[in-house]
């Protein structure tokens, strides 16, 4: 019978931590056992006793997940020094296997290592050869070119604006890797001599070509 017609308020628990919900359920345990009309009645000390008991079952469960939380840190803890330690006996045993008198692929193998490929020295730059012009699609314009060069991965160009003097004085146009360049004269038809050296990777020049005459449209 409930005459006064009240309900009861479900309790959150579902949005609270495991172990701040098994404070309030320990709570309610304790109230439970101090209330006169749950003790009173067989049914809600019953519903009592069920619920002391199932929290008593989450505490251990708990308690549980906390050790095992702990020993699964120290665990991680312990791998990440002991991997620490594996790395620097590995390197100290390449080191030694790398001091072997007669080194070669075969021990590297049979140690259980790995081996690497020997630095391969930067190609051979070559000269440019086989200079070669067509009058440009604009008045006062010749088109420069050259087949590839080996090693080469760029290339500087040079010209001078006096043909009839080759000793004159050479001025660089614009560098880069393809190989074909516009050359401008001063008017249309002019004669400019042009020269080209390849260029490696690593900044080194080859000698210069051969000048080219180029005439220009």
């Amino acid at each position: 019978m409930n005459p006064n017609n009240v309900k009861i308020r479900h309790t959150p628990i579902g949005n609270q931590k495991d172990a701040q919900a098994l404070a309030t359920l320990d709570n309610i345990c304790t109230a439970g056992a101090s209330c006169p009309a749950v003790t009173a009645s067989p049914v809600a000390a019953g519903a009592l006793a069920g619920l002391k008991t199932a929290v008593a079952a989450a505490h251990t469960s708990l308690t549980s997940r906390i050790a095992l939380a702990q020993s699964l840190l120290a665990a991680i803890n312990a791998l990440h020094l002991d991997i620490g330690a594996v790395r620097v006996a590995l390197t100290t045993y390449e080191a030694a296997v790398g001091a072997l008198p007669g080194l070669d692929a075969g021990i590297i193998g049979q140690a259980g290592l790995l081996t690497r490929a020997a630095k391969q020295p930067p190609a051979t730059l070559g000269n440019a050869t086989g200079l070669y012009s067509t009058p440009g699609k604009h008045p006062t314009e010749g088109i420069l070119r050259w087949p590839p060069v080996p090693g080469a991965t760029g290339y500087a160009i040079e010209v001078n604006t006096t043909p009839q003097n080759p000793a004159g004085t050479w001025t660089a146009i614009a560098s880069g890797s393809s190989r074909r360049r516009v050359v401008k004269g001063p008017t249309p038809s002019s004669q400019i001599l042009a020269r080209v050296a390849a260029v490696g990777s690593d900044g080194t020049q080859s000698d210069w070509s051969a000048p080219l005459l180029v005439t220009t449209a």
